[in-house]
């Protein structure tokens, strides 16, 4: 039953062909009919006996056809399909049909009489291409035997250019890829191909090799366009060229491995024939000629091979393609051309080998792991003799990659950079440490490494100046960033990462000496690139982690860290001035930046080795570490911990409190000729900074031989901020080694300080100072009073033998004694000019008086005395910063001393901060959150007051008509045209006075609200009002 079927179905087509030759005016017809009963016969074998009379059938209607009827184009594009359905069914085995279909499909893409690509449908073409495709493969054994020969060689060329027109030059992806793939079918290199047919594979090359050149250029093209056109386009060219050379460039006579150009040194000076003549060949008779006679020879080879290098070069740009696929399969390509032609093509396959050594780099673990390991094995064969050539070709390719990279690094490319720095570290990988030092063995090359690597390693010079004048932090931060290393080329991370790994190796292969020695010659000599130098000895040194002989190398290091320490480079003018101007000094900034790097990475580098430099650096180091510029002080900080870890020791803290004997030695000898150790107080703040409780004696002995160091005139004017840092250092230690803190008690109402009056009353502990005495009184005539009374005391005292040792007068703690010489010393800055002085003297005053509050008889006079300078602070109306913090010392006073300071502050400074908070209002009037101004120290000082105000009054318990008045003032922010965050200040002060007064409060709100009339300028008032309101009716 089946076999009828088939012979029916045999038969049906049989008819099919009959009415085609009968009837042309019904070929449409017919041809999609014959069309869909070839795709459904089954049956290989039946259909292969009557593919003749197919083959004819079509070609007979072909030479019927007028090109020119749009009807007859429909007609071949059914003949097109019904051809691949056949192709795809049955063998060709005869060659003539081979070159009359093949003719045909030809002609319907390729105009040759005006030498075009007509100008049809893509898709149309794209079933062309596949019907090529179907018909290649389906020829037989015997007739690919008798198609690759050279007789048949002018008869392909057609459909070898024509194929390869449509690759390059076509938009539609599909038909590109198929046009390639065509290309690899003609030549037997696809995947259906048997590629361990030698005999095939040496017959079709041998006819290739006149395709060769135009056909791998074209390919080439085709995978170094750009991105947009799409990566599997690319992908497919790379596959396609990497199989067609192999093809050509084979070693088809592998028994002798050594290179094909080396053994026959002969015929090295004769003529190239495979040079063409310049012009073109008419003759038929000598085109034969040059067909038959052109052999691979020793010539052929050598030509061959100079022109696959320049492609392989090219081809290098493809290692930084954004798709891995296509960076995997170069690598593929690659592997398989060493694998077939390494005796053939040795100059492009140095090239190939180049291609591996920046994949083994890649950021794809597939990629870089195979590529390495080919290329480690690549390295254990140098030592032969078969790849001494190799090495040789691949030498001078070092070296002109070396002399590329300048180019490279001008480029701004970060993929080309990426990539010439993969290409850098692959050689030093590959040549390690068996031959690397004999590349490098010629000093002019070497020079020209580290010149270039100097180059790659540009820094921009534009770097902060600030000084800090405060320490803001106690606890170790290293900052792992780095800003004084901004590259003016290398942007780019990786790029970065990359020339670190580059000059690691150059330490790790064992030749640190020689690098070391340039780049120490050049750091001596080249002041204008010293610091791109010191970034290339800093990366160098990296290696040294990884070395195997790190004992071996401590003379190297030690050169190195004696040549940063040498006082000429470490200790560079950092302050502009006429011999110094402002790019010298950020020159120097970054250079010294850059030393400190170097220390911190040579301590990670050898951890345990450092330790014989310890004392020799340590010392420097904390110069800088305390530096006032932010960057040298980070850099500082860095190194410092890192050599803390690297000794062994568990943080900063642990290296000082050990090494304490050490730095009180050089800080007290040098602090007594501080006009040439100026530095010697930064070692003093950073000490203190990191320390803790056990160096407090040994601080406390610096301190005070710093307190006198402080009256000499010359040093009060060149390094008052140095010394006020040291002391604002070690109030902040003195509070984080006691624990002292801020301490803050809610707002009593005056009912429950009466009661609390009442109390003490009763206990017979009634208070000495009454308001109603004291009110008029001026502040000196208040202290005069006090020390009256304290004399009389004290006399009293003096009439009688103590009883116990209780009763005599306590002696201070040591640290109170020193914070209170210190603080009364810092108090001779406070009228200075210098606004950093003044910020800092605020700033030690505000926390100093918190050490001291317990201890009244200390208090007291220190109050008194700070008083009368920061009255006058107040007056600097032009300077919000000043007025801010002296506003926050007062605050702290009131807390401390309470109604001491009452009458005093109520008369010399209420008045002011009502005038200042009266004119602010209207500079903040209609700011909303975009608003400038909100960033601005007026603002902040705004803020400030507002939200502090409160707390002082009811800390001095001031009489109601000083209350009435600063009420007056802070009522213009409840105004809903003010800046949010003053509202809401405003309304948390009416709260702060509520509790202590309310009646205050409403009474303030009827006169300034009154019930009685509607006052359009007051509704702005009232969201805020309502608010406190709420706030009162809650207290109640």
């Amino acid at each position: 039953m089946e076999n009828t079927q088939m012979n029916s179905e045999t038969k049906n087509v049989l008819n099919l062909l009959s009415y085609l030759w009968k009837c042309p005016e019904e070929a449409e017809k017919n041809l999609k009919e014959l069309k869909d009963t070839l795709f459904r016969i089954p049956n290989v074998h039946n259909l292969q006996e009557i593919q003749h009379y197919i083959i004819l059938t079509i070609n007979n209607i072909l030479n019927r056809l007028n090109k020119s009827s749009s009807h007859e184009r429909k007609l071949k594009c059914l003949i097109t399909d019904i051809i691949k359905t056949l192709c795809d069914k049955t063998r060709i085995d005869n060659i003539n049909a081979f070159f009359t279909i093949s003719r045909f499909l030809i002609e319907e893409v390729y105009d040759q009489e005006k030498a075009l690509v007509r100008n049809i449908n893509e898709e149309y073409k794209l079933i062309i291409v596949q019907a090529i495709i179907s018909l290649i493969r389906a020829l037989t054994w015997n007739v690919i035997q008798q198609l690759y020969t050279r007789e048949y060689i002018l008869r392909l060329s057609p459909m070898f250019y024509v194929v390869m027109l449509l690759a390059k030059h076509e938009q539609l992806r599909s038909l590109r890829m198929a046009s390639i793939e065509c290309l690899m079918s003609l030549v037997k290199v696809d995947d259906n191909s048997d590629a361990s047919d030698i005999e095939i594979r040496y017959q079709v090359s041998d006819v290739f090799i006149f395709y060769l050149p135009g056909i791998l250029q074209g390919l080439s093209e085709i995978a170094l366009e750009d991105e947009i056109h799409g990566h599997n386009v690319a992908l497919l060219a790379v596959r396609a060229w990497g199989r067609m050379v192999a093809l050509g460039l084979q070693n088809y006579n592998p028994i002798d491995s050594s290179p094909i150009i080396e053994n026959d040194t002969v015929l090295l000076n004769s003529e190239s024939v495979t040079s063409l003549p310049r012009t073109k060949w008419k003759d038929k008779a000598k085109i034969d000629a040059y067909l038959q006679n052109t052999q691979r020879n020793l010539a052929w080879y050598k030509e061959t091979d100079g022109k696959l290098s320049t492609i392989m070069s090219s081809l290098k740009k493809l290692t930084h393609h954004s798709r891995s696929p296509v960076r995997l399969e170069l690598m593929h390509c690659c592997l398989h051309l060493i694998e077939l032609c390494s005796t053939t093509i040795p100059i492009t396959i140095s090239k190939t080998i180049e291609v591996l050594i920046i994949l083994s780099e890649d950021e794809n673990d597939e990629i870089s792991h195979t590529s390495g390991t080919v290329v480690a094995m690549m390295s254990e064969k140098f030592s032969s003799e078969v790849c001494k050539s190799l090495l040789e070709n691949l030498e001078e390719n070092f070296y002109d990659s070396i002399n590329a990279l300048p180019r490279v690094c001008n480029s701004l490319d970060e993929s080309e950079q990426l990539s010439a720095i993969n290409l850098l570290v692959g050689y030093l990988k590959l040549f390690g440490n068996t031959h690397l030092s004999q590349v490098l063995h010629s000093v002019n090359h070497l020079k020209r490494l580290m010149q270039t690597l100097v180059q790659f390693c540009e820094l921009e010079r534009d770097v902060t100046l600030y000084e800090e004048y405060r320490i803001q932090d106690l606890e170790m931060a290293v900052d792992h960033h780095t800003p004084w290393k901004n590259f003016r080329y290398c942007r780019s991370a990786a790029v970065q990462t990359k020339i670190e790994v580059a000059c690691g190796l150059l330490a790790k292969c064992d030749v640190l000496d020689m690098a070391t020695d340039v780049l120490l010659e050049y750091f001596m000599e080249d002041e204008e690139n010293r610091n791109e130098i010191t970034v290339v000895l800093n990366n160098v040194l990296v290696g040294l982690t990884a070395s195997s002989n790190v004992i071996n190398n401590l003379p190297t290091v030690n050169n190195i860290v004696s040549t940063y320490l040498d006082p000429e480079y470490w200790n560079l003018p950092l302050e502009v001035s006429y011999n110094c101007m402002l790019p010298q000094v950020k020159n120097n900034v970054i250079q010294i930046c850059l030393q400190l790097e170097g220390l911190s990475k040579i301590a990670i580098a050898i951890q345990g080795e450092f330790k014989p430099f310890l004392f020799k650096a340590l010392y420097a180091i904390l110069e800088h570490a305390g530096s006032g510029n932010q960057l040298i002080k980070t850099a500082g900080i860095a190194a410092i911990a890192n050599v803390s870890v690297a000794c062994g020791y568990g943080n900063v803290t642990e290296l000082i409190n050990n090494n304490i004997d050490y730095f009180s030695y050089h800080v007290i000898r040098k602090i007594q000729h501080a006009e040439h150790n100026e530095s010697v107080l930064n070692v003093l703040t950073v000490v203190i900074k990191y320390g803790d409780m056990n160096i407090l004696q040994s601080i406390s002995d610096i301190i005070g031989g710093v307190l006198i160091q402080t009256c000499d005139k010359f040093f009060q004017e060149r390094n008052a901020n140095a010394y006020l840092r040291v002391f604002e250092m070690f109030i902040k230690s003195i509070m984080k080694w006691f624990n002292i803190d801020v301490k803050i008690e809610p707002i009593k109402s005056k009912l429950q300080q009466k009661m609390e009056h009442d109390d003490f009353e009763i206990s017979n502990l009634s208070l000495t100072d009454q308001p109603d005495t004291d009110l008029g009184k001026t502040a000196e005539e208040m202290y005069k009073e006090d020390l009256e009374n304290r004399k009389q005391q004290e006399q009293e005292l003096e009439d009688f033998e103590p009883q116990c040792e209780e009763c005599k007068k306590l002696e201070l703690p040591n640290e109170i004694q020193l914070t209170t010489w210190l603080l009364e010393r810092c108090l001779n800055f406070l009228p200075s000019k210098n606004r950093t002085r003044k910020l800092l003297v605020l700033e030690i005053l505000k926390n100093g008086l918190e050490i001291v509050r317990d201890w009244e008889d200390t208090l007291l006079p220190l109050v008194h005395k700070i008083w009368s300078p920061l009255i006058d602070r107040f007056k600097e109306k032009d300077d919000s910063v000043i007025i801010n913090h002296s506003f926050q010392l007062l605050v702290t006073l009131a807390r401390l001393s309470k109604d001491f300071i009452r009458s005093r502050t109520a008369k010399d400074v209420l008045p002011q901060i009502k005038k200042i908070l009266i004119d602010l209002s209207k500079l903040s009037y209609l700011k909303d959150a975009g608003a400038a101004y909100r960033y601005t120290q007026a603002y902040k000082l705004q803020i400030t007051i507002v939200q502090q105000l409160g707390r002082v009054i009811t800390d001095l318990d001031l009489a109601d008509c000083y209350i009435n008045e600063a009420m007056e003032a802070v009522i213009l922010y409840l105004d809903d045209k003010q800046p949010l965050p003053l509202q809401e200040a405003a309304v948390g002060f009416f709260c702060d006075i509520a509790r202590f007064d309310k009646e205050l409060v409403l009474l303030m709100f009827q006169k300034s609200f009154p019930e009685d009339g509607v006052q359009n300028d007051k509704l702005a008032y009232n969201k805020n009002k309502q608010a406190v309101l709420q706030k009162i009716y809650e207290l109640s």
